[in-house]
């Protein structure tokens, strides 16, 4: 149940249970979010110079009030 499916470059790893939540209609896990801002992240080191950078951040960048406020706004 808790292995591991998918690991970034930065070692982040995913989980099977985690990736589950990709399924309709479940709440996105937070490992998932980081993952892909992982990849999203080293996808852009192969873009054209001159190309707009960009940079995705993880759940990380959030603290714990920010959720707070978002689940009360449900």
């Amino acid at each position: 149940m808790w292995d591991v499916v998918f690991r970034t470059k930065r070692g982040v790893p995913v989980m099977r249970s985690p990736l589950e939540s990709l399924m309709s209609g479940m709440e996105l896990h937070i490992l998932v979010i980081s993952a892909w801002a992982d990849l999203l992240n080293y996808e852009e080191t192969f873009k054209q110079r001159g190309s707009i950078a960009r940079l995705f951040c993880s759940v990380n960048m959030l603290n714990e009030e920010d959720y707070i406020k978002s689940a009360k706004s449900r």
